[in-house]
């Protein structure tokens, strides 16, 4: 399995790297600086005509390299920035003139579903009519048949989503998506990337997710109502010599697949943190499981799809989100506390709301299989972010925006997952953990080295959370 690093930002060329080799190059200067130095102090009494000279020469010498390494870092600090900016406009390029073809297909789609529709009607009235005409055991044959090869249908196009190509498809779909539809209304193609992402942002996944949520809404489907949690006893953990069976003794995380190893299962209590304490305070440790795939929309359970809707929409009160605030508040965890944010999937994107949310003195990220296309990390903090790219839940908020994280990819089945999820479980990820901790890439271990270093032995305390439904 080969992992894809990318550094902080969108360059195919790492602006990261070009960051590190100006380090390296000004410390370079600083050294010349400094013989230039020691080459003058030598100076003085008694130093014969042959020794001045070359001290002339080694001031010289070292003088001019200094001012050419100084000038080759501005240099190369010039061109990350060109790249940066570069990219950036080739993406915005490529995506309006996406956005405008969708647009297109959307305005002529419209209107020949509209045609074929009245043409066909007719048609469909008549099949119908025949399908009666027959035996009850031939349509029941017939049903049963249809039926499976909708099935094996269904099959095929999950195995074709889950792969590089299909989860890349899958992106753009659900990023123009809306472009489509404003052509459908028929809003003028060449219009529609001017009012769009690419360019005033006033339509987006944000915007197409808030509307399906207040539609969601009307019919009480919530994913922002008010949850409450508590705290619940684990099987696994060491107990602590406290009397309460909720609380538990654990070691600290030493890597990233540490952290991954320690994610909650979506089935069980969704929410976990570790509490250490410091030399300047507790240090908390936070980790989100993934969408309940048992949950109800809307229901008790607010680790659902509609959270994931509303957490899609930009919508902070989230009810998935707010659990884990909760949680945090009853673990201990101030907004001055550090606190290492980790997750999966719909836990992902909750880690990186709670982040970005400038409510915590974020120490740190860690996601895996997350959505994350639509959600920026901007903060000044170590953030790696782990995609399978035949996963396709990582595609579901669209087309990745600019980014501080580092992005690590790989195929997960390099053979073909056979089903759609595999790729995106947990525990596929786990081993994927393992590749980033032992890869050398310099992005990579420039973002591990700054993840705080924790010691001692913590307190565990794992958290059920409850959407309150009486509230709405």
């Amino acid at each position: 399995m080969t992992l894809t690093v990318t550094a902080p930002g969108t360059t195919v060329v790492s602006d990261t790297v070009l960051e590190s080799m100006c380090v390296q190059v000004r410390a370079q200067a600083g050294r010349c600086a400094f013989a230039e130095r020691l080459a003058r102090g030598a100076y003085g009494p008694g130093v014969d005509s042959y020794a001045l000279a070359q001290l002339d020469h080694a001031v010289v010498a070292t003088r001019d390299a200094t001012h050419r390494l100084k000038a080759l870092a501005t240099a190369l600090t010039s061109v990350a920035d060109l790249m940066v900016g570069a990219d950036h406009a080739a993406q915005r390029a490529v995506e309006a003139a996406a956005s405008q073809a969708a647009a297109l297909i959307g305005f002529v789609g419209a209107r020949v579903a509209l045609a074929g529709g009245v043409m066909l009607l007719p048609a469909a009235v008549q099949a119908a009519r025949f399908a009666q005409l027959l035996p009850e055991p031939l349509r029941d044959a017939a049903a049963t048949t249809l039926r499976s090869a909708a099935g094996r249908g269904l099959d095929l196009v999950g195995q074709r989503l889950a792969t590089p190509d299909g989860v890349a498809l899958t992106r753009w779909l659900v990023t123009l998506l809306d472009d489509a539809a404003l052509g459908a209304v028929g809003v003028p193609p060449a219009l529609v990337p001017i009012v769009g992402e690419p360019g005033l942002g006033l339509t987006g996944v944000t915007s197409s997710a808030a509307v399906l949520t207040g539609l969601a809404a009307i019919i009480g489907i919530r994913g922002t109502a008010p949850v409450r949690v508590e705290r619940v006893s684990v099987v696994g953990d060491i107990p602590t010599p406290a009397p309460s069976t909720l609380e538990r003794r654990t070691p600290p995380p030493q890597s990233v697949g540490d952290r991954v190893s320690r994610l909650p299962d979506s089935s069980g209590p969704p929410v976990r943190v570790e509490s250490y304490d410091g030399p300047r305070g507790p240090h908390f440790e936070v980790y989100i499981a993934g969408t309940n795939a048992t949950a109800e929309a809307g229901g008790t359970n607010p680790f659902d799809m509609a959270s994931n809707g509303a957490l899609v929409a930009g919508l902070p009160d989230a009810s998935s989100a707010r659990a884990v605030e909760l949680a945090l508040r009853d673990a201990g965890a101030t907004p001055d506390s550090p606190v290492v944010f980790t997750g999966h999937s719909q836990g992902a994107a909750v880690a990186v709301v709670h982040a970005e949310s400038g409510a915590w003195n974020t120490a740190g990220l860690v996601t895996i299989g997350g959505p994350l296309g639509n959600f920026p990390v901007t903060g000044d903090y170590p953030a790696i972010v782990i995609e399978h790219d035949d996963d396709v839940v990582t595609a579901a908020s669209g087309v990745r925006r600019e980014t501080n994280a580092t992005i690590v990819t790989t195929r997960a089945f390099p053979d073909g997952a056979g089903e759609l999820f595999l790729p995106h479980a947990a525990a596929a990820y786990q081993g994927t953990a393992a590749l980033v901790d032992e890869s050398s890439d310099p992005a990579l271990v420039a973002a591990r080295d700054r993840f705080p270093t924790v010691s001692g032995v913590g307190v565990v305390r794992h958290y059920e959370a409850t959407r309150i439904l009486d509230a709405q």
